[in-house]
């Protein structure tokens, strides 16, 4: 295969790879949704509104894909304005919690379930970085910080679920702190490649 061949075809595969990853944030989103129907949670909702960015984040680091100059460079800086938006709701929304707001109850088989789902997206998000993880390129580098974002904020669900039912008390006050953490760290993230894409 000569050099402008493999190029074409490592190009195509990029291509493939974007547009899978954006349809699983479209089959994340809708399963959080549902979950969070089942468990009558807004608070499930709202982590749905949060990989819902996640994918409108997805979709601009696909533009970087398709685009050149200045105008993948505008793309790259879009996915950091999304992610630090969105990370920044969270963070807000997680405040409330301090104040009597609820991230829910939820029954030990639906706390299990929601454990399991954010496992898997987790793992398919270090699967993710370490199948980019040597890529310069700016796609590749929007998609880490895609990935990062979207993991740290399943250890805000993870967390919030078991307790749950793990703990008879309150967990408002350690709900709310580890969203403020985690959703602190994601917008530092998004912070981060705004400022990369001026460099």
């Amino acid at each position: 295969m000569r050099a402008a061949e493999f190029l074409d075809w490592f190009q195509r595969k990029k291509l493939i790879f974007l547009r899978a990853s954006i349809i699983k944030d479209i089959l994340l989103v809708a399963g959080k949704i549902a979950l969070s129907i089942f468990s009558a949670s807004f608070f499930m909702f709202a982590n749905a509104l949060y990989s819902a960015g996640m994918g409108a984040a997805r979709y601009a680091a696909y533009q970087t894909h398709v685009r050149s100059g200045e105008a993948r460079l505008k793309s790259y800086r879009r996915v950091g304005i999304i992610i630090f938006f969105a990370s920044a709701c969270y963070v807000l929304y997680s405040v409330r919690l301090f104040y009597g707001g609820s991230a829910g109850v939820y029954s030990q088989n639906m706390a299990i379930a929601i454990a399991c789902y954010t496992f898997g997206e987790f793992g398919v998000n270090i699967r993710d970085a370490l199948r980019l993880r040597k890529s310069a390129a700016l796609e590749a580098k929007a998609l880490r910080a895609i990935g990062l974002s979207s993991s740290l904020l399943c250890f805000v669900l993870t967390q919030t679920a078991i307790m749950s039912f793990a703990n008879a008390g309150d967990s408002g006050f350690s709900d709310a702190l580890s969203g403020i953490v985690f959703g602190a760290l994601a917008a530092l993230t998004g912070l981060y490649v705004i400022v990369d894409s001026f460099c």
